[in-house]
């Protein structure tokens, strides 16, 4: 699915250039301080990657236009590292793995037709995941596990575009979605403590889904238009609250909690 190009850093130092058919770029950094890593490519069926290991203050980035391109940015046991992806065009896929990274982010900016992105944070404190797709058909997915004091956030703009925000056994992590268009699809799952969900929709015939495990978890969905369905699961027992608001017509909302003390839920639909 389509995914976004968001506006891409200036490519410094470390730099890998391909242009035309079928390339393969890469960058490999191990050890050191205010690494730049990049590989910028134009054409088709072009493969990138930035690898960096044991670093600090760092950034590896990706930016590919055209079809069929696969860029992938894979940062180990860094602190304060920047992790980004950026594609414009067809059937793009953006990978961004961040693992046992502090203060680190991870952003994916795409823009076309079925294009995916992939953002995986494991064992991470105080990390962003954030994806940006404009265009249709286009596929988000953000995977945060073991986690503490995170953030996951991604805005879809267009039409029959997913997203998927996945939080694991995490402490304090906060995840967001928007999304404006018609036939798009939320999905937020979070297991941990103190966690916190929220979607926002515009558009029509559009679907939210929120489930929640865990302590002291808070759950929104804001719907407008026509036809939209939301649906918010909490389990597991204390102070959970969920919100759902829909405006306009033939939308439909349900909110289920099981277990625990102090649930809160409530609906809203109005015109």
């Amino acid at each position: 699915m389509l995914k976004q190009t968001a506006l891409a850093a200036a490519l410094m130092a470390t730099a890998s250039f391909a242009f035309a058919f079928g390339n393969n770029g890469s960058v490999e950094q191990t050890g050191g301080f205010l690494n730049l890593g990049t590989v910028t490519q134009d054409g088709n069926f072009n493969s990138g990657d930035v690898n960096q290991d044991h670093t600090a203050l760092t950034v590896g980035t990706i930016n590919q236009t055209g079809l069929g391109n696969a860029a992938t940015v894979d940062q180990t046991l860094s602190f304060a590292s920047l992790g980004s992806v950026n594609q414009l065009g067809i059937g793009n896929d953006g990978n961004i793995s961040q693992t046992f990274t502090a203060f680190s982010a991870a952003v994916i900016g795409q823009v076309g037709f079925f294009n995916e992105a992939n953002i995986d944070q494991f064992a991470t404190l105080g990390a962003v995941g954030g994806t940006l797709q404009i265009g249709a058909f286009n596929s988000s997915a953000i995977t945060q596990s073991f986690d503490i004091a995170v953030v996951a956030g991604d805005v879809q703009i267009g039409v029959g575009n997913t997203s998927n925000i996945n939080q694991e056994d995490g402490i304090f992590d906060a995840a967001g979605s928007l999304q404006l268009g018609f036939f798009n699809t939320s999905n937020i799952n979070q297991s941990g403590i103190g966690n916190l969900a929220g979607v926002v929709q515009v558009g029509a015939l559009n679907d939210a889904f929120i489930d929640q495990d865990g302590l002291l978890n808070e759950a929104s969905a804001i719907q407008v238009g026509v036809g939209n369905t939301s649906s918010i699961t909490q389990d597991g027992g204390l102070l959970n609250t969920a919100n759902t608001q829909q405006f306009n017509w033939f939308d439909n909302a349900s909110i289920t909690q099981t277990g625990g003390f102090s649930n809160h839920a409530n609906v809203l639909q109005t015109f």
